[in-house]
C-alpha cells in the first residue's frame, strides 16, 4: 500500500512537471515577434566646380545614371552638386560630364581649367548609416587657345560609386559605366 501510494504520488509530480514543459513551450502570443523587414537606401552626392575659363571654352554637358536605372542629360552652366537616392540595392550611381569646346575661341588666349570633383556614397540599413565611402580630385591646367579643341577631345570626367547586395560601398569602373551614351535611355 505504501508503494501505491509512493507510487502515485511520483506519477502525479510527473504529470506536473510535463504539463509545464507543455505549457511553456507553447509561449506567450502576446510576446512581440521581430518580423520587421530590413529596408536598405542609398545615397551619392556628386559636385563639380569648374572655373570659369571652363564655360569660356566648351560647352558642359552632364549625364546622370540614377540609383534606379534611369538616364539623363542636363547641360551645365556653373558649378553644381546632385544628390541622388536609391531604395534598394545592389544600386550604382554616378555622373560624367563632356565637353565640347566652342567655336572661335581665341587662338592666343590662355586658358586656366581648374576642375575640382568630389562622389559621396552611403547606405542606409533601417535608416541607420551602414556603409560611407568619399573621393575627390583636384585638377588645373592652363591651355593655350589654338590647344582647347584638342584638350578637351575624349577628356571626360566621370565620378561613380555602387552598393553592392551586401549594403558595402564599392567603387565602379567609369570606362564601363553605362552613362545612356550607349543607346536610348529609359
Amino acid at each position: 500500500m505504501i508503494e501505491k501510494k509512493l507510487f502515485s504520488k511520483l506519477i502525479s509530480a510527473m504529470l506536473i512537471a510535463i504539463s509545464g514543459i507543455v505549457f511553456n513551450a507553447c509561449g506567450n502570443n502576446d510576446e512581440p515577434h521581430d518580423s520587421t523587414e530590413t529596408k536598405w537606401s542609398t545615397y551619392y552626392e556628386v559636385s563639380f566646380d569648374l572655373s570659369d575659363d571652363v564655360f569660356k571654352a566648351a560647352e558642359v554637358t552632364a549625364h546622370i545614371a540614377d540609383p534606379e536605372g534611369t538616364m539623363r542629360a542636363e547641360k551645365v552652366s556653373a558649378s553644381k552638386t546632385w544628390t541622388l537616392k536609391g531604395y534598394e540595392i545592389p544600386d550604382k550611381a554616378g555622373i560624367l560630364l563632356t565637353f565640347v569646346p566652342k567655336k572661335n575661341i581665341p587662338e592666343t588666349e590662355i586658358y586656366t581649367f581648374k576642375i575640382n570633383s568630389t562622389i559621396k556614397a552611403a547606405s542606409y540599413k533601417n535608416n541607420e548609416l551602414f556603409d560611407f565611402k568619399y573621393y575627390s580630385i583636384e585638377s588645373e591646367i592652363s591651355v593655350k587657345g589654338d590647344k582647347v579643341t584638342q584638350y578637351f577631345t575624349d577628356n571626360d570626367i566621370a565620378l561613380a560609386y555602387g552598393v553592392n547586395a551586401n549594403g558595402t560601398v564599392i567603387s565602379v569602373d567609369t570606362d564601363h559605366f553605362d552613362f545612356g551614351l550607349n543607346g536610348p535611355q529609359k
